[in-house]
């Protein structure tokens, strides 16, 4: 098939990447078989090394690359790259420039064998995935044995092909890590995302609902593979999305809202931090959070919860004090979170100490699966934003839809803190509202008890409470159920609808 493939392509009658054209045309063959071969084309002196979960696979990739370096339409169009006649076997063989291909599987033998390139095909086998003891072997292997084999330790490359199949698999190990290029290509998209190459800065948007491949899988036959995989196998292996059996908390369809550029200017800026005592990579990452408040509509922004960085990593604390320090300064927020607990206690009193930063600490009472709970409606109601392209989205949007079965939630808990204080920012003349109408008050009013400050935004207060949308008053006093998002008082059964349109006065 390989043959005839490139046969055609040689011909003129197919072009090289028209996928739609070669209906086996798959992400193994693209990157195991035809790279590395095509690569050999320009550099015939590269090593590869080619690991995959079984011996099995490892070597009908093996016996693909060797077929196709040995047909005729190979040899006729390069003949200068030629196998060695010492070193030719269906596992591994060399070229006369010293270049080499080797396929091996986990737990494989890989001393004295040093490669330019790695590429590993799928090394977690997907029938296994659940299991916590295979997935531990293979990373276990792929850290201590296969990570070791660059022959050049500071350019060697590693490419990593998978189908997902576990949020602990090979990919979300190492884009955990960091430092990584990572390329997703969900069967049919569930938001809008935009392509960026790197070297031409050319984009390709695929947007919500799109089909990667129709002529292969069309949405009948999509859904068909849903029903019978199931929606947990279903994201992993289709939308390259896995989630925790059962469900989570966040869903996809509730992060989609996303913008360009953010607005010029906040009602509130807040940075919000998770903080970690320890730095050995099992250990908890420290996050960081930025999120900009919009309670009235601009041109083009609607009001909300505006995302503009997330950040996590494993650091000392002095590392991590100057991170926050260089994190403030750019974006200069009017409040910094800190959890008033563990090590947020030290970190508090450092940047209150040493620095003009307007830190808070936040004292946490409730379980964490309870204090995401109270901000889903605010996904849920469109409310939260995400960029359209940051190279730190990947981390967040997989912590937010693993949560809570994800190994990590540091990125959710800062977002969760964050949201979760400026949903409930409340200041005094507001609990004295409250407090008079529990006291059974039918219309409470400024009074000597309250300061100059307060009696100012208790007036302001009772201006504001109109909803924004049905235009009627919103009852704070006799308890209406309501929601409060800045300055404005929406009733329950009004938020999220459109605003209602302003008038004018000619």
């Amino acid at each position: 098939m390989i043959c005839e493939y490139l046969e055609q392509v040689a011909e003129g009658a197919i072009p090289l990447l028209d996928i739609n054209s070669a209906p086996r045309f798959m992400k193994s063959m693209l990157v195991s078989v035809f790279w590395p071969v095509w690569m050999w084309t320009a550099h015939p002196e590269m090593r590869f090394l080619f690991p995959s979960y079984a011996k099995p696979l490892a070597l009908k990739h093996s016996r693909d690359r060797r077929k196709l370096l040995l047909s005729d339409w190979y040899r006729s169009n390069f003949p200068d790259v030629r196998l060695s006649d010492d070193d030719n076997t269906q596992a591994a063989f060399s070229n006369t420039a010293q270049g080499a291909m080797r396929a091996t599987s986990v737990g494989g033998s890989v001393t004295g064998f040093g490669a330019d390139t790695i590429v590993i095909d799928d090394l977690i086998n997907p029938a296994q995935a659940d299991s916590e003891a295979e997935r531990t072997t293979g990373l276990r292997w792929y850290d201590e044995s296969l990570s070791t084999r660059h022959n050049d330790k500071k350019n060697g490359r590693t490419v990593i092909v998978e189908q997902r199949t576990h949020l602990e698999d090979l990919t979300g190990h190492v884009v955990a890590q960091g430092g990584w290029a990572h390329l997703s290509l969900p069967a049919e998209f569930q938001r809008r995302t935009v392509y960026v190459f790197p070297r031409s800065a050319r984009q390709v948007v695929c947007e919500e609902g799109d089909v990667l491949w129709r002529d292969r899988e069309d949405k009948p036959q999509l859904e068909a593979a849903r029903q019978r995989l199931g929606s947990y196998a279903y994201s992993a292996q289709y939308l390259q999305e896995p989630v925790p059996r059962g469900g989570a908390l966040f869903r996809e369809e509730w992060l989609h809202r996303t913008y360009r550029e953010p607005p010029a200017h906040f009602d509130k800026l807040i940075i919000s931090l998770d903080t970690a005592f320890k730095t050995g990579e099992s250990a908890d990452y420290s996050a960081a959070v930025v999120i900009g408040q919009l309670a009235e509509p601009d041109r083009t922004h609607e009001p909300g919860y505006y995302v503009l960085r997330a950040w996590r990593g494993r650091l000392p604390f002095n590392q991590l004090k100057r991170s926050v320090v260089a994190l403030a300064a750019e974006f200069n927020p009017d409040e910094v979170l800190v959890e008033d607990a563990a090590s947020g206690q030290s970190l508090i009193q450092e940047l209150k100490t040493d620095t003009v930063l307007p830190v808070k600490a936040v004292k946490v009472d409730a379980d964490k699966f309870s204090r995401a709970s109270a901000v889903t409606p605010m996904f849920e109601s469109g409310r939260v934003f995400f960029p359209e392209i940051a190279g730190w989205l990947e981390p967040l949007t997989s912590e937010l839809l693993a949560f809570p079965a994800a190994p990590h939630d540091d990125l959710v808990d800062a977002l969760v803190h964050g949201l979760n204080h400026l949903r409930h920012v409340r200041d005094q003349a507001r609990e004295w509202i409250k407090l008079l109408a529990r006291q059974g008050a039918s219309r409470p009013t400024p009074g000597p008890s309250l300061t100059a400050y307060e009696q100012a935004r208790l007036r302001a207060e009772e201006a504001e409470r109109i909803c924004p949308v049905c235009l009627k008053p919103v009852l704070i006093i006799v308890n209406e159920k309501h929601i409060c998002e800045g300055s404005r008082h929406y009733h329950s059964a009004c938020y999220g609808k459109p605003l209602a349109p302003v008038k004018r006065v000619a």
